[in-house]
């Protein structure tokens, strides 16, 4: 029995419903990962910001920084894994953007790369949820790498 197989048997009556769904979810969860995907620096700072930290105010020279309060997550659920763990969705759910769950099924119909996309996903998110903020650090150095300013053409 192949994986896929595995899989379709672990999810019983539910896999027609269920597998597709995870699998587009995984590949969305790879896509997120491109050097050139759907998020921008701007995109995962705004998010990290709203749903990790919180907002910066009273900054400048001689102030005391500040947390905002009524402005992303109270003093409770900043830094915590639901924070992290709600900043990582929201992370998938941009790249879900690329093309819906029904597309992608046409596209991408049922296949042992289904399973290869659950795994990869499942690797992404183990590296994550080992220690979030040194993978937004790098997440956010990849993305920064291919980053490229295009001025205007003002002529």
């Amino acid at each position: 029995m192949n994986k896929l197989e595995q899989l379709k048997k672990a999810f019983g009556e539910r896999a027609n419903e269920d597998l597709p769904r995870l699998a587009h979810h995984s590949w969305c969860t790879l896509e997120m990962v491109k050097p050139k995907g759907v998020i921008t620096i701007d995109m995962l700072d705004d998010l990290y910001c709203g749903l990790v930290s919180g907002v910066m105010c009273n900054l400048g020279s001689g102030k005391v920084p500040e947390i905002m309060e009524g402005i992303g997550p109270n003093a409770e659920d900043r830094h915590s894994v639901k924070s992290y763990q709600m900043l990582f969705d929201e992370l998938v759910h941009f790249s879900n953007s690329l093309s819906s769950l029904e597309d992608w099924v046409i596209k991408n119909p049922e296949s042992e790369q289904w399973v290869e996309f659950i795994e990869g996903a499942f690797k992404i998110e183990e590296e994550y949820k080992k220690d979030p903020e040194a993978w937004l650090v790098s997440y956010r150095k990849m993305l920064s790498a291919h980053f490229v300013f295009k001025p205007f053409d003002l002529n």
